[in-house]
């Protein structure tokens, strides 16, 4: 079970490097323009991500952690309805009473860490509603 945990965890790992990098491109008269993403609010310490799909918003506290890392603890988000949640699957993970995002890496910013919690609340948000796991 660990080791399908740190696979799934290391694939998120790469789609997010890839999302998160400006060199993605979309093609328009030639020139080539960076992807933009839905905007994330800040109210207080809790950052709102706003779904790609537009259809739901998820909080986030951005925290840095004793050894200079960050990690996005997930504060608020739609309900799994009877979908599987087990850790693998959604890839989520507790500390103490508290759940963050799995992420097979260390977060040396906060900005990383926005980034991936946006892109986990995307990716959590199509799970849902398809049921197709990440």
């Amino acid at each position: 079970m660990n080791s399908l945990l740190v696979v799934c965890c290391v694939v998120i790992a790469v789609a997010a490097c890839i999302a998160a990098r400006s060199v993605v491109t979309l093609k328009s008269r030639g020139e080539a323009r960076p992807i933009t993403r839905p905007a994330v609010v800040e109210r207080g310490r809790v950052v709102y991500y706003r779904t790609k799909d537009g259809k739901a918003d998820y909080g986030f506290s951005i925290e840095r952690q004793p050894d200079g890392s960050y990690r996005s603890y997930i504060v608020s988000q739609p309900s799994y309805g009877n979908r599987d949640t087990t850790p693998g699957v959604i890839h989520r993970l507790i500390d103490g009473d508290r759940y963050y995002v799995c992420w097979n890496g260390r977060l040396n910013s906060e900005k990383e860490a926005r980034q991936v919690a946006a892109l986990w609340a995307d990716c959590t948000q199509e799970y849902i509603r398809t049921g197709r796991r990440f």
